[in-house]
């Protein structure tokens, strides 16, 4: 995992323009969409570095997407169970 003092949420992008929800304080940023990682898109994690970079951090995001899978398919089955 990348260390950093920032790490944000790509939470949309629209127009060329990418909103970015803090890992700190869920407070929302709203960037040029070309600093963002070619790769990154919705529901990717990013990392600020120092030198004012955005940089995807690949585990992290397959870590919270596999997360939010497993959520997903829960709620599915206990769905499934009230029919």
């Amino acid at each position: 995992m990348l260390n950093s003092r920032a790490r944000f949420t790509v939470d949309r992008v629209e127009s060329n323009v990418a909103a970015l929800i803090s890992d700190t304080d869920g407070s929302t940023r709203t960037v040029p969409a070309g600093e963002l990682p070619q790769a990154a898109g919705e529901g990717s994690v990013v990392v600020l570095d120092d030198s004012g970079r955005y940089h995807l951090d690949e585990e992290e995001t397959e870590r919270r997407r596999g997360r939010a899978k497993s959520r997903l398919e829960r709620l599915r089955e206990r769905s499934r169970r009230f029919r």
